[in-house]
C-alpha cells in the first residue's frame, strides 16, 4: 500500500511539473522555429471589412482572396504595404487596388461600397 501511494505521488508531482519544462523553451529558439511563416502575426495590422453593397465583393491581400456576401463583415489581419485589390463585379476587369495597408489601418473599418 505504502508503495502504491509513493508511486501515486511521484506520478501526480511529475504531471505537474512537466508541463512546466516543456513550455520552458527560451524565446529565442521559438521565434526561430516560426521563422518560416510569411509575416509574423506581430507585425500584422488587423482591421475589418465591410461590404455595404448589395452584391458580393471580392478582394485580394496579398496571396489570399475573400468573398463578402452583402452586409458581412469580416476581420482581417495583412502586412504593412500589402495592397487589397477588388476584383470581379463593381470593380475593373483587372482589377482595382483600393487602398495600401498602412499603421493607421489597424483597429479601423473600412467599408466596401
Amino acid at each position: 500500500m505504502l508503495r502504491n501511494l509513493g508511486l501515486l505521488v511521484f506520478l501526480l508531482v511529475g504531471g505537474a511539473v512537466a508541463p512546466l519544462t516543456v513550455s520552458a523553451a527560451p524565446k529565442s529558439t521559438l521565434e526561430k522555429m516560426k521563422a518560416g511563416t510569411t509575416q509574423s502575426k506581430k507585425d500584422a495590422i488587423k482591421f475589418v471589412l465591410v461590404n455595404h453593397a448589395e452584391s458580393p465583393r471580392t478582394v485580394s491581400i496579398g496571396a489570399q482572396s475573400y468573398t463578402l456576401t452583402p452586409h458581412q463583415s469580416l476581420a482581417v489581419a495583412a502586412a504593412q504595404g500589402d495592397q487589397v485589390i477588388g476584383t470581379g463585379e463593381g470593380f475593373a476587369e483587372k482589377g482595382e487596388v483600393l487602398f495600401t495597408v498602412d499603421k493607421g489601418l489597424k483597429g479601423k473599418t473600412v467599408t466596401l461600397n
